[in-house]
């Protein structure tokens, strides 16, 4: 529950701040943001404060989030004052906070799409911020307004998901605890666990049945879709970071199925043959093809 740093080439260069209930120090972690205007480390914890660090690892400073709202699982930061908050037990899901007012100052509703069974909700391309949901075909985007609006959909036909035919409690919390038992048990057909998008592609990775993990490509440039069950060289893909030119992704050491030696020049195959069961996980940067 530490935030470390490692340089290009994958050195360790330092923690950013100390677990602790001192000063300047954090009990836990629930989610981390880079604010790229005040070159801060931002770090959400679970019992709903904010630390502010430097990128060098320095404390600046703590607060509690005011009211009675302080149990988020996600967070964005909009610009130098707006965080934007995500609470999934709620009607009201998603809350603006001002960090110069220290107040909330919007409520945004999402009623009827309150499920999530991944662990993150927002992505950002383009300076945009995109909101989605596991069991959910549409994909918002932040207006300038800090409104919530469809920025596109997904389409997987007879297999799209309209939580309207289930007969789901009303608590939010037990209809939750049945939609995950009718996923385990194969009772619709798909979650959505990861989404992202470059200039050319939309990108979802999906279960469907609680078995078979595809990834969707759509290609924005030719209005098609590509869904890949295994790629030609044999990788597995674990998307964390994506460009227009590559995609980095996180590899288990003991699991080396998200690499290839065979397609790998002499230095990384020499880097790829060294690594042990025991060691840390591995950044993969995958191209796209020409």
């Amino acid at each position: 529950m530490s935030i470390l740093k490692f340089d290009n080439l994958g050195r360790y260069s330092g923690q950013i701040g100390r677990i602790g209930q001192g000063p300047g120090e954090y009990f836990n972690i629930a989610n981390f943001c880079i604010d790229k205007s005040q070159k801060n480390i931002v770090i959400l914890t679970n019992l709903g404060s904010i630390y502010n660090y430097s990128l060098e690892g320095d404390f600046i400073d703590n607060y509690k989030l005011a009211g009675d709202k302080v149990v988020f699982q996600d967070f964005k930061i909009i610009n130098s004052d707006t965080l934007l908050f995500w609470r999934p037990d709620n009607n009201e899901q998603l809350h603006l906070y001002s960090t110069k007012a220290r107040s909330f100052i919007k409520h945004l509703h999402n009623k009827g799409e309150e499920h999530n069974f991944a662990a993150n909700v927002f992505y950002e391309y383009d300076r945009d911020v995109f909101f989605t949901r596991s069991l959910s075909d549409k994909v918002y985007k932040l207006n300038e307004n800090c409104d919530l609006v469809v920025s596109h959909r997904w389409d997987f036909g007879v297999k799209n998901i309209d939580l309207s035919k289930y007969d789901l409690p009303a608590s939010i919390s037990e209809s939750g605890r049945k939609l995950w038992e009718m996923y385990v048990n194969s009772e619709f057909p798909y979650v959505i666990v990861n989404q992202k998008q470059n200039k050319k592609y939309h990108y979802s990775r999906v279960y469907f049945n609680n078995e078979d993990n595809v990834h969707v490509f759509y290609d924005k440039i030719s209005n098609k879709s590509r869904v890949i069950e295994e790629f030609a060289e044999g990788l597995r893909f674990f998307p964390l970071y994506w460009s227009n030119d590559y995609v980095v992704g996180i590899s288990e050491a003991h699991e080396k199925t998200a690499i290839n030696k065979d397609i790998l020049d002499e230095e990384n195959a020499q880097i790829f043959l060294s690594i042990k069961e025991l060691d840390n996980p591995c950044l993969v940067k995958y191209y796209f093809k020409k």
